[in-house]
């Protein structure tokens, strides 16, 4: 390490080790670990998502009062499809203060919160809902996916041929790139949504 205070300079170094007076073993602290980041980016891709599933919605919204008859009843179904798939990742109800219930972004907020909060090796049932984690925003990856490549290419093309705006979207990419201008995704889904709502 190094301090600079005026014109001097301190220089030193040290060693990150465990406490050899832990109860947790390497192997044990290596599941925390690996589960721990695990969770980390689950966060991060259902922030991206999340981002993803707004950004069609807001844009089919705009695009919508411009167009009519068959293009306009495509446009306003994306649009709820993907307004219904984006509420469904996170708890809009209560009065704001107290969490009454909880969605996706809830629960994978929780299970990262207890595994990260702990040294040790997570619980079965910790390990257990991670796993039930992956597999969910898995699941929900290959539906944003499937819309992607599916209904919003399709309404692309007629978007294109009525002289409209496409809908596009960011990669995962440019979404992780942005956010590491402002914060990481993970720690900022939680203001992200709640701002995307009162927009």
């Amino acid at each position: 390490m190094k301090l600079v205070k005026g014109n001097e300079t301190f220089e030193s170094s040290f060693t990150l080790a465990n406490d050899p007076t832990s109860t947790y073993t390497a192997a044990e602290r290596k599941v925390q670990y690996e589960t721990n980041m695990k969770l980390y980016h689950l966060n991060e891709r259902l922030a991206y998502l999340y981002d993803v599933l707004a950004d069609v919605e807001k844009q089919a919204k705009a695009v919508a009062p411009k167009s009519k008859g068959k293009l306009k009843v495509s446009i306003d179904k994306l649009a709820a499809k993907a307004g219904k798939e984006k509420d469904d990742l996170v708890f809009m109800g209560g009065d704001g203060y107290v969490n009454e219930d909880e969605a996706l972004r809830e629960e994978l907020s929780d299970i990262y919160r207890q595994v990260s909060s702990f040294p040790g090796k997570p619980t079965n049932t910790q390990l257990q809902l991670a796993a039930k984690m992956e597999k969910t925003i898995a699941d929900l990856d290959q539906r944003v996916q499937a819309m992607l490549n599916t209904d919003v290419a399709v309404l692309n093309t007629a978007l294109a041929k009525a002289k409209l705006e496409a809908i596009k979207h960011k990669s995962f990419e440019e979404f992780m790139k942005e956010e590491t201008k402002t914060g990481d995704a993970a720690s900022g889904f939680n203001g992200k949504w709640l701002l995307s709502q009162l927009k």
